[in-house]
């Protein structure tokens, strides 16, 4: 046998074993470089009480967001210039009754700037006496009669533990084209006023829901979506209404 063939065999088999440990380490090292942190989400509390387990055990199951809550009246300060970077979207479950004109105003920054925005359920009644919230989300649950563009529009109306057939108004949005039709049981609002210049997601043909449950608007730079569900546990437990939250959240927030 020649030696200094076999030698040589070797070392080319060394080298070449040592080539490809390094190419699949340096693979491993940019696969995690390229790895997509989870997004930061922001969830807004308070004014109104609800099924806290079963809504963050909601949230807990989106590998793809981090969150963490904040209620009222601290959670105004989120929304000061030094705070805006360290959250990434902002989930409205909240139902405050009065803001301050100073805190008005951070509002508006924070999202006419780009802040994504997810708006659900009993937020979509806050700020009743300030006209602007209803325009930055593109609707809002009426708690009195109000005159809006000269037509007068009565109290919109609530009722619980409703089945009702959810149907998709836009198969191809990215929120809601993995969907279909499903089922929900769920509170509904009946009577909302919704704008005509949004862009609707989803309807129900529930006589006493509203007929658009869910849609999506801009506020400045920011993406809106709007969710009339999500009241409580039949609402967080149905993997169709979870999808939903999840990537509308993430299409806010402008994630694939």
């Amino acid at each position: 046998m020649n030696m200094k063939r076999m030698a040589y065999h070797s070392f080319v088999g060394v080298v070449f074993g040592l080539m490809a440990t390094m190419l699949f380490s340096t693979s491993g090292y940019a696969q995690e470089a390229e790895a997509v942190e989870p997004l930061r989400v922001l969830i807004v509390t308070g004014g109104h009480d609800f099924e806290r387990a079963s809504f963050f055990k909601m949230f807990d199951s989106f590998a793809s967001l981090g969150w963490r809550e904040v209620s009222h009246p601290e959670a105004r300060e989120m929304f000061a210039p030094q705070h805006r970077s360290s959250y990434d979207v902002v989930v409205s479950y909240d139902m405050p009754s009065s803001i301050s004109e100073e805190d008005k105003t951070l509002m508006r920054e924070t999202f006419h700037e780009g802040k994504p925005w997810v708006v659900m359920h009993h937020a979509l009644a806050s700020y009743p006496q300030w006209p602007e919230f209803r325009q930055m989300i593109g609707g809002r649950y009426l708690t009195a009669e109000e005159v809006i563009d000269g037509k007068v529009y009565p109290p919109s109306t609530f009722h619980h533990d409703v089945m009702m057939n959810i149907r998709i108004a836009d198969k191809e949005h990215p929120i809601t084209s993995p969907m279909q039709d499903y089922s929900l049981e769920d509170e509904v609002y009946g009577g909302v006023y919704v704008s005509p210049e949004v862009h609707v997601l989803l309807t129900t043909d529930h006589p006493e829901s509203s007929k658009q449950v869910a849609w999506t608007t801009r506020y400045g730079a920011s993406r809106v979506v709007v969710i009339q569900g999500g009241h409580g546990p039949t609402a967080f437990e149905n993997e169709h209404f979870r999808g939903l939250v999840e990537r509308s959240i993430l299409w806010a927030a402008g994630r694939p």
